[in-house]
């Protein structure tokens, strides 16, 4: 029986040369590191995975070769004890036309954190039907970076 799962490859793991795990691809995975003989392009190769971290490394000459984008789509899939790793040009196109529309690359990892914890906010307050109020603290020292409370309770 064959199990497989799609993973649309990000900027960070096209530059480091390795692929995430995603959840529903765990129960393909063995539960320790070890090193994985996987097929691509018609090749054996072996790739390291790392269990705790849940990626498989070794991928920066395949992702070159390839010539991955950000949005391409990796498929793994495990027939018995067989891995194999196939390359997806298809999601290139959609991701190439979601950052004409909006491009956050200029943009720092804090100013990206702060848009997404207003909008987090903007969310709790609505979704709360006016029985919740939301606060952030001055400074995100402690790893708090919302404070959540019912009306009249603290």
């Amino acid at each position: 029986m064959t199990k497989k799962f799609d993973r649309k490859l990000i900027k960070t793991e096209i530059d480091m040369g390795f692929i995430n795990i995603p959840s529903k691809g765990i129960d393909l995975m063995p539960d320790d590191n070890s090193d994985l003989m996987i097929v691509t392009d018609k090749k054996l190769c072996r790739f390291r995975y790392n269990a705790r971290y849940r990626r498989i490394f070794g991928l920066t000459k395949w992702l070159k070769k390839h010539k991955a984008k950000v949005g391409d789509i990796i498929s793994l899939e495990k027939t018995g004890k067989n891995y194999t790793l196939i390359f997806d040009h298809t999601g290139t196109k959609e991701t190439a036309e979601n950052e004409r529309l909006i491009k956050l690359s200029g943009l720092s990892t804090q100013a990206k954190g702060d848009i997404v914890e207003d909008r987090i906010k903007e969310l709790i307050v609505l979704q709360g039907q006016g029985l919740l109020n939301v606060y952030r603290p001055v400074t995100d020292t402690q790893g708090v970076d919302l404070l959540v409370t019912k009306i009249g309770i603290f």
